[in-house]
């Protein structure tokens, strides 16, 4: 199949749908290495990004292949941060890549390797919505919660949304139990929780009094994604530490508030559009690679 007809009707429309992914390994890792003898520097051009470096067939279509992979990855993690915008405490990712460099005159994109990628999840602290419900919690700081997940594991969110239920336990709003909360009587609204993590609440007869703690990573970005909101320990991730909140470099709790998402509309509208023209310009640097 020419070149040509195999990036519109194979490569194109998988580019549009967001699943190119599984096919482009396939053509980088199955392209010859290139003879260094073939190597022809001579096709730079100064008019324009439609000047491209000739590297001897086979070495540009694998650069171009990898290049165009990249892509597919980046704008898959961008769609994932869009995708979760309005996700409670959801923490965004950012795509390292350079797969484009600038000749000396600043002018004519070309490609001259296809670097190794990085995806980073971001940390940062995502602004608070004020609820006003007693059993909202949103974490100040560096800190998970911990849940019970229904095969018996453990996993770990900033996600506060909590909520009692039937026999009184406190949940997650998708019924994970969470670790180191008491349960309490259905229908109690009298429930206050310091910043400290300290739980009251009112009872005939008294009051009942325990202490919530949180966890931490020495690197949380490397721990291992369950869902929007919810992690798991990974080997990278380092060891869970546990404390009190407020205590030993914690964070603190904020009674009637969640963590909104740390993803920027405007930065990721921002980092489509860079996406999008490199496609335009990987994809016309393969076609023109047919011509040279």
């Amino acid at each position: 199949m020419k070149l040509k007809q195999f990036l519109f009707t194979v490569i194109c429309p998988l580019i549009f749908a967001g699943d190119c992914g599984s096919l482009l390994p396939v053509i980088a890792e199955n392209a010859a290495p290139a003879n260094e003898a073939s190597l022809n520097s001579s096709a730079v051009g100064a008019n324009g990004p439609g000047h491209v470096l000739g590297l001897g067939n086979a070495k540009e279509m694998h650069m171009l292949a990898a290049a165009l992979r990249n892509q597919c990855m980046s704008l898959e993690v961008i769609a994932t941060n869009l995708a979760n915008i309005d996700t409670i405490a959801f923490k965004g990712s950012q795509f390292n890549s350079q797969d484009l460099i600038w000749d000396e005159q600043g002018q004519t994109e070309f490609l001259t390797e296809v670097k190794p990628v990085t995806v980073k999840r971001l940390f940062t602290q995502g602004k608070f919505l004020m609820t006003g419900n007693n059993l909202d919690l949103a974490i100040q700081g560096d800190g998970f919660f911990q849940v019970y997940m229904p095969d018996g594991s453990t996993a770990y969110t900033r996600d506060g949304s909590f909520q009692s239920d039937a026999p009184g336990r406190i949940v997650t709003s998708d019924g994970y139990p969470v670790i180191g909360f008491q349960p309490v009587p259905k229908g109690l609204t009298g429930i206050s929780i310091s910043p400290e993590g300290l739980v009251t609440y009112d009872i005939v007869g008294g009051h009942t009094l325990f202490q919530v703690q949180l966890v931490r990573f020495s690197n949380p970005g490397a721990l291992d994604a369950v869902s929007g909101n919810l992690f798991k320990q990974a080997a990278a991730s380092g060891e869970p530490e546990r404390g009190n909140p407020g205590e030993k470099g914690f964070g603190s709790l904020k009674q009637g508030f969640l963590e909104s998402s740390n993803v920027s509309l405007g930065q990721e509208m921002a980092r489509l559009i860079h996406a999008q023209q490199m496609y335009e310009v990987t994809l016309q640097a393969l076609l023109i690679s047919e011509m040279l």
